[in-house]
C-alpha cells in the first residue's frame, strides 16, 4: 500500500469511526440532538471543490478571479468549520457532509 493510499484510508476510517461513535451515542441517549453540519459559504464550496480536483491556491485564485490570500482564507475557514487540519481531510469531510460530490474529484488538466 502506498503512503498516499494509506493516508487516505486512515482519514476515511477516522470519519467512519467518528460517525459510528456518534450514532451509538445518539441511540444510547447520551446525545440528545443530531449534530449539525457545518455551513459553507458559496465561495467556500467553490474553493473546496477545486481543492478536491487537485488545484492549489494559485490555480483556484486564477479560476475564480480571486487573490491567493482570499482563496486561502476561504479554505482555512472551511477547515475550521469542519474541525480538520489538512486539505485531504477537508475534502473527505466535505464529501461526507454533502458539500461537494464525487464528481468534484475529477482531475483538472494541467496547462
Amino acid at each position: 500500500m502506498t503512503p498516499q493510499i494509506r493516508g487516505a484510508t486512515h482519514i476515511v476510517a477516522g470519519f467512519g469511526f467518528e460517525t459510528a461513535r456518534k450514532l451509538v451515542r445518539l441511540r444510547l441517549g447520551l446525545e440528545q440532538t443530531v449534530p449539525t453540519l457545518p455551513r459553507f459559504s458559496p465561495r467556500e464550496v467553490d474553493c473546496v471543490g477545486l481543492v478536491a480536483s487537485g488545484m492549489g491556491d494559485t490555480q483556484i485564485a486564477h479560476a475564480l478571479g480571486l487573490s491567493e490570500a482570499t482563496v486561502h482564507q476561504h479554505i482555512t475557514a472551511a477547515m475550521r468549520k469542519c474541525g480538520v487540519f489538512k486539505r485531504a481531510a477537508l475534502v473527505f469531510r466535505s464529501l461526507f457532509d454533502g458539500h461537494i460530490c464525487f464528481h468534484s474529484l475529477r482531475r483538472t488538466s494541467s496547462k
